[in-house]
């Protein structure tokens, strides 16, 4: 698989992490799992084990480009150019040698959530960006996605099968909408979902507002993330109470996507 799950911590000012100080917040956030947080000479990038998990986390004293953010700030009217634009540097998180298969990348997505928590004691946070699926969340946000984490990992600790459907599929996964004006048609595709599944998926052109096109692609990611379930030229899924999606194309040389049709 590729686009390794990767974010970034946006920052209103410059940032200063030792090791010492990130062993301190993870020893008091996470008392019970073994971690490791081991620095570079100056401070500036970070090996970190995580119970059997390695990340690297890496300190840069400068913004992200705002060309970097264009597609995700689209998405999240919530967070305005003029609020992320005044971030000053950031810090990245992504899995150190990550293998293939969805239970890995997922693993390594929850634990992702667990250290960016508790990096947001390292100083006033402007935003998150799910790099990797081009997602932007404001702080409120990202607590309401860890949320959907914390509630998933309480019904797998009590053996309840829909406990991956609790998963944050909207900030782990993208998306961008594209338009047929000939016919008024809108399509979705999702972003990062290859980190996962080893392909994206397309809800092809429908005539069907926005939020339904929307609610197509996220039911299906959710469906796939939760059962990582084989998908097959012809095959049917069912979003919701009665909406049938037809598998219509699957990846191939040319494109890394699944393309599904409504009906």
């Amino acid at each position: 698989m590729t686009n390794t799950p990767t974010c970034m911590l946006l920052f209103n000012h410059h940032v200063e992490l030792s090791g010492e100080r990130f062993n301190g917040f993870l020893a008091e956030a996470y008392p019970d799992v073994k971690t490791e947080v081991i620095a570079n000479e100056g401070d500036e990038s970070f090996l970190v084990t995580f119970g059997a998990s390695q990340f690297v986390v890496m300190v840069l004293p400068a913004p992200v480009p705002l060309s970097s953010l264009d597609g995700a700030l689209k998405n999240n009217k919530q967070l305005p150019v003029s609020t992320v634009e005044q971030h000053q540097s950031h810090i990245i998180v992504s899995p150190f040698m990550l293998g293939d298969g969805m239970g890995r990348a997922v693993h390594a997505s929850i634990v992702m959530m667990m250290l960016i928590d508790a990096l947001r004691k390292t100083g006033e946070l402007n935003s998150m960006f799910w790099s990797s699926a081009n997602v932007l969340l404001d702080e409120p946000g990202f607590q309401n996605a860890l949320s959907g984490v914390n509630t998933a990992l309480g019904k797998q600790n009590a053996g309840q099968p829909d406990a991956a459907y609790s998963f944050p599929v909207q900030f782990w996964v993208g998306f961008e909408l594209f338009y047929r004006d000939e016919d008024d048609a809108w399509g979705a595709i999702s972003t990062g979902f290859e980190a996962y599944y080893g392909a994206e998926l397309q809800i092809t052109y429908t005539q069907e507002p926005i939020p339904r096109v929307l609610s197509f692609l996220y039911g299906s990611l959710s469906y796939l993330l939760a059962t990582n379930a084989a998908l097959a030229l012809g095959q049917t899924l069912q979003v919701g109470e009665q909406d049938i999606l037809t598998v219509q194309d699957v990846p191939s040389d040319t494109g890394r996507y699944y393309i599904l049709q409504l009906g």
